[in-house]
């Protein structure tokens, strides 16, 4: 009889530890993958919180989701897991920025705006995923998502920087189709990003011409 409650001593404190190992396994694939589920690790690459509350019809809950994913993003490229990004960005494009769902739209394109943001100075790994789904924004019959999109690429080209000239030929060819646009507040929007995109190719000039002063001397 002692041996036996010797055993399920042992037994339930067999249990306990592996209940702790399971909740630590969790926190840890919590932090390195943002709280993908720990069954499922490829059924949803976002948590589900940061999901709902970029789907919100309130600006400020949408923002604050974008802020989860900036941090998310961050992490993730602090340990160089390029893959999952790319899973996070194809399904913010796919379920949000394609999304026939006007708040869901608005969110996918701050969500890209902050995925830019997380990613720093090693965002043009992924620009080109990032900026053609904005610009197709461009075309859209809502004026808000068409503002939204200008905001978007305006934080894009500021993180991106001279990164963004590779695309400077379909940016400036959203620019000047916005330029006409019958909302004020996106004319607004795409004035500020036109000045923006205006300083980077100023700031790449001067870059060229400091390189052929170099190569002269």
């Amino acid at each position: 009889q002692n041996q036996h409650k010797i055993f399920l001593v042992h037994q339930n404190t067999r249990r306990r530890r592996r209940k702790r190992y399971l909740r630590h396994t969790e926190k840890m694939i919590d932090f390195f993958f943002g709280g993908c589920s720990f069954e499922q690790p490829s059924t949803l690459p976002i948590r589900q919180t940061v999901d709902r509350k970029l789907r919100d019809k309130k600006y400020e809950t949408r923002k604050e989701g974008a802020l989860e994913l900036e941090q998310i993003v961050r992490d993730l490229n602090s340990i160089r897991d390029s893959g999952r990004i790319d899973n996070i960005i194809q399904y913010i494009v796919t379920n949000f920025t394609h999304s026939t769902d006007l708040n869901c739209k608005k969110g996918g394109l701050i969500a890209l705006g902050a995925i830019t943001i997380g990613l720093g100075s090693d965002c043009h790994d992924f620009l080109g995923k990032l900026i053609m789904p904005v610009l197709k924004c461009f075309d859209d019959k809502e004026s808000t998502v068409r503002y939204y999109a200008c905001e978007t690429l305006y934080n894009i080209a500021k993180t991106g920087r001279l990164k963004i000239l590779v695309y400077s030929n379909q940016v400036f060819d959203g620019l000047h189709k916005l330029s006409s646009d019958p909302n004020e507040d996106v004319k607004l929007g795409a004035g500020l990003l036109n000045g923006l995109m205006q300083d980077i190719v100023q700031d790449d000039s001067e870059a060229l011409a400091y390189l052929d002063l170099g190569r002269k001397n």
